[in-house]
């Protein structure tokens, strides 16, 4: 972990900490407003990573031929294959909750974690 961080952490486990027990001393002020300022200047709201839009509909097409064997470790026709044989085993007819992935976009990133040492958080910011 950054040595930032794990200070910034060390930091706000003290602040925590302290107001837990001036809290039981009774010498907290009632008001905490300024106390819930100061939570969100010791932690920031993290914000949702930024995905590619359209990466699958727009750049791997493009892909050459080898470009798209080094991303995936397999050939394209043999992934066009795979697409339809896969898709009639996960696809259900009935769709509850979110809206399905299609099974080329599944397949991509599975083929993609497979092949590659990148961390399922990269991935996704690529494929979904």
């Amino acid at each position: 972990m950054d040595l930032n961080i794990r200070k910034r952490t060390n930091i706000a486990f003290s602040i925590a900490a302290s107001k837990e027990v001036l809290w039981k001393c009774d010498l907290l002020p009632a008001n905490n407003d300024d106390v819930e300022e100061e939570d969100l200047e010791v932690h920031p709201v993290k914000n949702r990573p930024e995905r590619l839009k359209n990466y699958v509909e727009r750049i791997i097409p493009a892909m050459q031929a080898r470009q798209f064997q080094s991303h995936f470790r397999i050939n394209r026709q043999t992934f066009e294959v795979l697409v339809p044989l896969i898709d009639g085993i996960i696809n259900k007819k009935t769709i509850i909750g979110r809206n399905r992935i299609n099974t080329e976009k599944q397949l991509l990133a599975v083929l993609w974690i497979l092949a590659t040492p990148d961390s399922y958080r990269y991935v996704l910011v690529y494929i979904y």
